[in-house]
């Protein structure tokens, strides 16, 4: 009668077993390989959009309008997770950042604000006169920043995001606008509030 414990197959597993547990080791560490290739300027986890529409395009009357900017940047873990930033170009290279409203001697108040939803940035316009038309051919441009990630959303910690100026030195943009791309309206709706 065999007993099972002396089976010679299972005596060579458990050999080969002991032997390569004792060549293991813990917690040892190799040599640090090397570098990798340098990467191209830029911030990968950052989008610049430039967008400029006229009013006319837009449908931008009366007390309330919206125009609709397709942006498929606007990702579900954008919408969850991320930021978008909205900057109106009031003159070149001089950005505003929404919402914002503009008030005139007249007592007349305008007001621009922003809003987002997946693959959508939502540019809302309101004013005090429901009869309000301004000049079709008036243009609102300007950029909206996609930030994804912790990393990003960190380094605007103690930012001020209402200066542009300042946005753009914490997150290096300089360096991600050449590859900025160019938008317009896709969509638009007026209607009195």
């Amino acid at each position: 009668m065999k007993t099972a414990l002396l089976n010679p197959v299972r005596i060579l597993m458990m050999f080969t077993l002991a032997l390569l547990m004792s060549a293991c080791t813990i917690n040892e560490t190799g040599p640090v390989g090397p570098s990798g290739p340098p990467g191209e300027p830029g911030n990968a986890n950052i989008e610049t959009v430039y967008f400029s529409f006229t009013y006319g395009e837009a449908d931008i009357s009366g007390d309330y309008s919206e125009a609709y900017v397709y942006m498929p940047e606007i990702t579900p873990s954008i919408v969850d997770e991320g930021i978008v930033l909205a900057y109106h170009e009031k003159a070149p290279g001089l950005f505003q950042a929404l919402p914002y409203t503009e008030s005139y001697p007249s007592g007349f108040h305008y007001g621009y604000n922003f809003a987002y939803q997946l693959e959508e940035a939502i540019f809302i316009f309101e004013s005090d006169d429901a009869d309000w038309v301004p000049p079709a051919n008036r243009i609102f441009a300007g950029k909206i920043i996609v930030i994804h990630g912790p990393y990003y959303l960190g380094k605007l910690t103690g930012v001020d995001v209402t200066d542009y100026r300042a946005v753009e030195k914490a997150l290096d943009l300089e360096a991600v606008e050449a590859d900025s791309i160019v938008r317009s309206v896709i969509k638009a709706q007026s209607r009195a509030k």
